[in-house]
């Protein structure tokens, strides 16, 4: 399998083992009663989140792909932690601040083209602007010193040899 397939593999085994195991920490009944939130009273799949944590694991591993096995472990286990770790009100405030990041990525990968041509010709347009600046700066007359013209360079001659 090509490298950068089994990159994104590795991402996407990640993604699903950290949605396992936010979907057990937001529904854990030991967790909601220390927390002192309500009991839920929808069914929990705590069977499917389980399988979704662990399962990718063993898809790399049956792999071999022993490099992504290693960062999806190191990964899930200190986001994991982090996640568990965080009390579910600023839990809640860190999923609204990633979804949202995720929404605006989302925006700015999946934009229309005429919507990303305007604003790529916009600052095309202020770059060469600044670039005839900076050039007009460069090819100051030395006569007309303003300052700004920086003095050339002058070489002494090489001794003979």
């Amino acid at each position: 399998m090509p490298q950068g397939r089994l990159v994104v593999l590795t991402f996407v085994a990640i993604v699903i083992s950290m949605a396992g195991i936010a979907h057990l920490a937001t529904t854990d009944p030991k967790r909601r009663r220390a927390f002192k939130l309500p009991p839920l009273e929808r069914r929990h799949w705590v069977g499917l989140a389980l399988g979704a944590t662990v399962l990718p694991g063993l898809v790399l591993l049956v792999l071999a792909n022993w490099a992504g096995l290693t960062i999806w472990a190191g990964t899930v286990t200190t986001l994991g932690w982090l996640m568990v770790a965080l009390p579910p009100d600023r839990y809640a405030a860190w999923k609204a601040r990633i979804a949202a990041a995720a929404s605006s990525l989302r925006e700015r990968l999946f934009a229309p083209p005429a919507a990303l041509m305007e604003e790529t010709d916009a600052r095309i347009a202020a770059l060469e602007s600044r670039l005839a600046t900076l050039e007009s700066r460069l090819h100051t007359d030395p006569d007309e010193d303003d300052g700004n013209a920086k003095p050339s360079i002058q070489r002494a001659p090489s001794p003979p040899q």
